[in-house]
């Protein structure tokens, strides 16, 4: 883990210097190589076989499970990273804005994620799978 903060923690110094050396696309690059990363680890984990040893009747690991889990964090590190793009290329958020408007973006940030939250716990989650619902659950949040 502290090697994964560590890393990310240069990568985005790296970006960082962009401005400074008049080099363009390193978000871009950043974005893609993870992206990739995550897609070649993503086909390994599902097609990968995985033992099934029990104890006493008892499954030991449930593979299921290992590839539920898995590909939660794999749609969250995605979206961290598309995220982190599109918001650093295009929007460049800020927070020196008027008090009104920080109170605007949070109610209408709220309000925002109540609807998809709700709209998506009560109507699109019992339609798919456990571990689907599970990765788009991490997309959206």
């Amino acid at each position: 883990m502290k090697a994964c903060l560590f890393l990310t923690n240069k990568l985005l110094l790296w970006e960082e210097q962009e401005e400074k050396v008049q080099k363009k696309n390193r978000g871009l690059l950043i974005a893609v190589a993870g992206s990739i990363l995550v897609i070649t680890f993503s086909l390994i984990v599902k097609f990968k076989p995985y033992p099934t040893d029990y104890v006493d009747g008892l499954l030991i690991v449930d593979p299921y499970k290992m590839q539920s889990d898995y590909f939660s964090v794999a749609v969250s590190f995605l979206v961290v990273l598309l995220g982190h793009f599109i918001e650093s290329r295009w929007i460049k958020f800020t927070t020196q804005v008027s008090l009104f408007q920080k109170i605007l973006r949070v109610l209408f940030g709220s309000i925002g994620i109540a609807i998809i939250y709700y709209g998506f716990s009560k109507f699109i989650k019992p339609l798919i799978p456990s571990y689907r619902a599970n990765a788009c659950n991490n997309f959206l949040f």
